[in-house]
């Protein structure tokens, strides 16, 4: 049997005396929960359930819970008219409270996911416009690399001595820093004669 959504007294207050200890906690959760404070009739019957449960459970803390609850009932039923009203109105305000955070809760959770999904998608536009930067700076080099491809065959093709040279100008460049490398050496062996 489901207690967790039913409302029929009877089959909770059934389920109260029932063998398993679990079904018992579920009816005592159930009269804790369920909204029963309009019918005023049924409290000396809920009471007086409660009671023989009470004197019935092994469990401690079944027992411990059923006093409890025994308690709030009794307190209801020795109550006056304008006390009862009091404790109405504090238990249908206590629903709520528990009804507003759970809103708020539920609003919180919802506001974290769209934050969420906001935070994916700024990522992705991130990432979309760090590759069409790198495609544009690779586009980039190698329109300058064409540029300067162009430019060299156009100068080789208008001065050809120039172009021969040039290709030739780094052994120009090697023999002289060989050269000078030979100089500082001597000058280093020319001074350890002399020294």
């Amino acid at each position: 049997m489901s207690l967790s959504t039913e409302k029929n007294l009877d089959v909770i207050l059934e389920a109260l005396g029932h063998k398993k200890p679990t079904e018992r906690a579920l009816a005592v959760s159930r009269l804790n929960r369920i909204d029963l404070w309009v019918k005023s009739n049924d409290f000396d019957k809920i009471e007086s359930a409660l009671t023989v449960a009470y004197e019935k459970e092994t469990n401690k803390i079944g027992k411990k819970r059923i006093k409890k609850l025994l308690n709030k009932y009794t307190v209801y039923l020795n109550s006056t008219e304008k006390q009862k009203a009091k404790i109405i109105a504090e238990f249908k305000k206590r629903i709520e409270e528990k009804k507003h955070r759970k809103e708020a809760i539920e609003l919180r959770k919802e506001m974290e996911e769209r934050a969420r999904k906001e935070a994916i998608e700024l990522r992705k536009e991130q990432a979309k416009r760090a590759e069409e930067e790198r495609i544009f700076h690779q586009n980039r080099l190698i329109k300058e690399r064409m540029e300067y491809e162009n430019n060299l065959r156009e100068d080789k093709e208008k001065n050809p001595h120039l172009a021969l040279i040039s290709d030739h100008l780094w052994w120009l460049a090697l023999a002289v820093k060989v050269g000078f490398v030979l100089v500082i050496l001597q000058f280093i062996f020319l001074l350890m004669l002399l020294g």
